[in-house]
């Protein structure tokens, strides 16, 4: 049993509430207190979305990522307490305030797209959409080195953009710019709906890679084939996601929290999660993750 202290608004969640199909279950981004049989509080915790089935072919060889039959935990993050499957569970190194590990969850999202992309430091990087994940690999490059990444976003301004500089890329319009950037990119990480990989094959130059995470009302989407073949793209989806870098997202939000703390931006209480759904959806230039939490007001981080 977990004991919920917070739980990210991610975008799939933000689907669900805008009624779209292909979304499941509501809030994966949490953070809470393992809670014993005997009731007794112990350490904190954040929680895998998906996990491998440990018996196929693929895990038996230890290429989990691989997993054909891996399954998505069950969870409703919105909710004082949830019980779920061990498997999901880490444990993590923090303090009561440290808000910041629901961002473990997204992260992981993100590093994984960037080794998707096996990045090099001479490399030209695109991300398109500015979300909490593109962030989060802008965050993670720069990490590992890679400097030279713009960002090209629907809503170029606002807090996202002033993050994004922070770690280290501009922000660019993306009906204005993206063709001149993605086609100037040789690596590319697209976090926008899956309706854009027809256009950015479009733009990319020849011999490019391009991985992807986006969520969208419709997962069918027509690629030309005859682009694709003769510019020689790789593209490598991101998902299902490895499962030992949640233990590398854990570190590098141990060591990181501080800078990551930029990017939590609002908290509200359980009682008026539609209000946050609601600034989501009408001021997305004001926010960059917005939390839920058993508080009995809202506030602003």
């Amino acid at each position: 049993m977990i004991l919920i202290e917070y739980c990210g608004i991610c975008g799939t969640d933000f689907l669900k509430y805008l009624s779209y199909p292909n979304t499941t279950d509501w809030g994966h981004e949490i953070v809470g207190k393992l809670i014993d049989k005997h009731g007794n509080m112990r350490n904190r915790v954040t929680l895998r979305s998906t996990f491998p089935c440990e018996n196929c072919e693929m895990c038996l060889n230890q290429l989990h990522y691989n997993c054909r039959k891996w399954k998505r935990a069950p969870k409703n993050g919105y909710s004082e307490y949830i019980a779920v499957d061990n498997k999901c569970v880490i444990n993590i190194d923090a303090q009561d305030d440290d808000l910041e590990y629901v961002l473990v969850e997204p992260l992981n999202v993100a590093i994984n797209l960037v080794k998707r992309i096996s990045p090099s430091k001479d490399d030209k990087i695109a991300i398109i959409g500015n979300g909490s994940i593109g962030l989060l690999a802008v965050f993670y490059l720069s990490l590992i080195g890679c400097n030279n990444v713009s960002i090209y976003a629907r809503t170029p301004v606002g807090i996202r953009s002033q993050v994004a500089e922070i770690f280290g890329a501009k922000t660019y319009c993306y009906s204005e710019a993206a063709k001149e950037g993605v086609s100037k990119a040789n690596k590319i990480i697209n976090t926008a709906p899956y309706n854009t990989m027809s256009e950015i094959i479009n733009y990319a130059n020849p011999f490019s890679t391009i991985t992807f995470n986006g969520i969208s009302e419709n997962t069918r989407v027509l690629l030309d084939m005859d682009v694709w073949h003769f510019k020689n793209i790789t593209i490598s989806p991101s998902f299902p996601h490895p499962q030992d870098t949640f233990f590398e997202a854990v570190k590098v939000m141990k060591l990181y929290k501080e800078n990551l703390k930029l990017m939590i931006t609002h908290v509200f209480p359980l009682n008026d999660i539609s209000l946050a759904y609601e600034l989501m959806k009408y001021k997305k230039e004001e926010y960059i993750k917005i939390l839920i939490s058993g508080q009995q007001s809202s506030i602003m981080i």
